[in-house]
C-alpha cells in the first residue's frame, strides 16, 4: 500500500515487539515490489527493558513518527 501511495522505489517499514517488559524494533526494507522476485532486508535492534530503558524505549518511538511523518 505504501508503495502504491508514494511510488518510491524502496519502501521502508517500521514494527516492534515485545515479549514481557522486552522490547525489540525491526526496522525492513522492501524494494523491487513489482518484480517476480520482491527484496526485504530486516534489521532488529537490541532486546530493551521497559523497566530499565523506558525512556530510550520512547524516543526510539518518537524518532520512527518524525520518520514516517
Amino acid at each position: 500500500m505504501n508503495w502504491e501511495d508514494n511510488g518510491k522505489n524502496i519502501q521502508e517499514i517500521f514494527g516492534c515487539y515485545t515479549i514481557a517488559d522486552i522490547w525489540t524494533f525491526v526496522r525492513a526494507e522492501i524494494s523491487e515490489i513489482d518484480s517476480d522476485c520482491p527484496v526485504a532486508i530486516f534489521e532488529h535492534s537490541r532486546e530493551y527493558d521497559e523497566s530499565t530503558e523506558i525512556e530510550t524505549i520512547l524516543k526510539i518511538l518518537k524518532s520512527i513518527v518524525e520518520r514516517i511523518y
